[in-house]
């Protein structure tokens, strides 16, 4: 029996219990498998979600987009009419952050789905011991850029987010979008970061915020993503601040280094800046996911 489209409901605060019990049964790497992210962005990409058969569904109403769901796998005749349910209410039908393992294990997936990828949506994933030690000729320029900064700024310091910093992160964020013009992407990431920050205690997200000794240049917000790894949801930097990417960078992985080996950060979404930034770092790996496009 196919999912009540009615019974999909707004990811909301109280959901967080549930909806993480059913993911950390796959314990996935991928970001969008998070809860923090669902809710976090949920306003823009409409975020809806249910249990059915033991699998926790989520259909994202503003892109018409099923995600894969967490659980057992499915067959890909049920994964099909789980497509069918969102094209008979007029969405896409199509299921997206399909790990590769499904495809091999359910070769039959071809007789109801095409499967295509692309590096846009691949994730980051990173060595957290290589981000704090940021070792090897490759991380050179970082490590340049951050005795610039630790120079530059010698009374820096780290402010962790807790409800009597979380001003200064706020006023960061003011500062760092004043005057930016208005993008739909970036007026989208806005207004996820200004729930990430309203909403941090209750969603289990953390961050770090870069003082250079006068106000805060750069902050980082993150959550656990799986048993060893982190996801790095927001990331921002003073661009007039030399060296205050790199610092905010190793920072956050220098806080982490207890507590998983890998990062994850994300996608690149085809942004040619985006994608240099992230490949400058040296990633231990790209994390592949396909989509699956309903036959018609």
């Amino acid at each position: 029996m196919n999912p009540n489209f009615a019974d999909f409901r707004e990811v909301g605060l109280d959901d967080r219990q549930i909806i993480q019990e059913y993911i950390s049964r796959r314990n996935p790497m991928s970001c969008e498998q998070n809860y923090c992210n669902m809710y976090n962005w949920s306003p823009g990409y409409q975020y809806r979600w249910m249990v059915h058969e033991d699998r926790l569904i989520v259909r994202l109403d503003a892109e018409g987009l099923l995600l894969f769901p967490c659980g057992e796998y499915f067959p890909p005749e049920k994964l099909a009419s789980l497509a069918d349910v969102m094209l008979d209410h007029g969405l896409e039908g199509t299921v997206y952050d399909v790990p590769p393992e499904y495809l091999a294990a359910w070769p039959d997936y071809e007789c109801y789905f095409a499967a295509t990828t692309t590096e846009d949506s691949w994730d980051y994933i990173y060595s957290t011991a290589k981000l704090e030690t940021l070792s090897g000729p490759k991380l050179r320029k970082k490590r340049n850029h951050i005795s610039h900064f630790e120079r530059e700024y010698p009374n820096w310091k780290v402010i962790p987010l807790t409800d009597e910093t979380v001003i200064d992160f706020e006023r960061f964020i003011a500062r760092y979008y004043e005057g930016v013009p208005f993008q739909e992407m970036l007026d989208e990431d806005y207004l996820a970061l200004e729930m990430a920050l309203k909403f941090y205690a209750f969603t289990g997200t953390e961050g770090l915020a870069l003082h250079n000794g006068e106000q805060v240049v750069a902050i980082a917000m993150f959550s656990r993503q799986n048993s060893e790894t982190y996801t790095i949801h927001f990331e921002k930097s003073d661009l007039e601040v030399p060296g205050a990417s790199q610092m905010i960078n190793l920072q956050t992985a220098r806080f982490l280094r207890e507590r998983c080996r890998y990062i994850n950060r994300e996608q690149d979404m085809g942004i040619p800046g985006l994608r240099h930034a992230k490949r400058s770092y040296d990633p231990e790996f790209m994390l592949k996911n396909f989509t699956l496009e309903r036959h018609r």
